[in-house]
């Protein structure tokens, strides 16, 4: 797709699941047989088709390769079901679809960031290295977090690197975001009931008063999508 941040949000599930039923009348098979040929559930493809089932690109690309098409052509608005199957030397072994892997823009980056809630921090100049998953928010440009005092996220500051990714590895497809800056305590009181009221949830429960703050140096990101091949429609 051309704007990449677009693809953090769900296409329509009414377009997807039209797209899948269509293509499916077109191959000549019935939802069983779909379900059959891709190894998924046929109560998964019948309610996709109705544009109430919920799904990943794992197993959107499980249909794809059943239906002998592509995710791109399934997710596309103006998808034409009787389209030939994709070229012969697709990557089968990822269900049909080519992975590509491609270095993320900032702006795409934080588009990511904004979608995840757990991401890993390290920090840069610690005697003993380790990294340490922590719930967060991205506030403006920075990434926040609350934990208890004393704890080990609480003796992180200066230089820290904090990763996020979101990873589908039956289809071999994801995306990872890397920053790194610098890391400090808040302290301040105002800041920390504005911070409250963002409505952060640590995982972990319990009494996190401390709050910390991660001012970017550098944001970067890859991810690993389905590439455009040779008769395929972009989303």
């Amino acid at each position: 797709m051309s704007d990449q941040t677009a693809g953090t949000r769900s296409p329509d599930a009414r377009t997807v699941g039209r797209n899948a039923g269509a293509r499916r009348r077109v191959c000549g098979l019935s939802a069983s047989e779909a379900a059959a040929r891709g190894g998924i559930s046929v109560g998964w493809v019948e309610a996709l088709e109705e544009g109430t089932a919920a799904w990943n690109l794992a197993s959107l690309s499980r249909l794809a390769w059943s239906l002998d098409t592509t995710v791109g052509r399934l997710l596309a608005a103006d998808y034409d079901p009787s389209d030939p199957p994709p070229r012969p030397d697709a990557d089968r072994s990822t269900h049909g679809i080519a992975p590509e892997l491609t270095d993320m823009g900032e702006e795409e980056c934080y588009a990511r960031l904004a979608l995840g809630n757990v991401g890993r921090l390290s920090p840069g100049n610690a005697p003993e290295p380790f990294v340490v998953p922590v719930n967060y928010l991205v506030d403006g440009r920075d990434i926040v977090l609350r934990t208890k005092p004393g704890s080990l996220p609480s003796t992180v500051s200066g230089k820290v690197a904090f990763e996020v990714d979101d990873l589908v590895q039956s289809a071999h497809l994801g995306w990872s975001v890397l920053v790194v800056g610098a890391a400090e305590q808040v302290h301040d009181d105002v800041e920390e009931k504005r911070l409250d009221s963002l409505g952060l949830v640590p995982w972990a429960g319990g009494d996190r008063t401390l709050w910390m703050r991660i001012r970017p140096d550098r944001v970067t990101g890859r991810r690993i999508a389905p590439a455009r091949t040779a008769g395929d429609v972009a989303p």
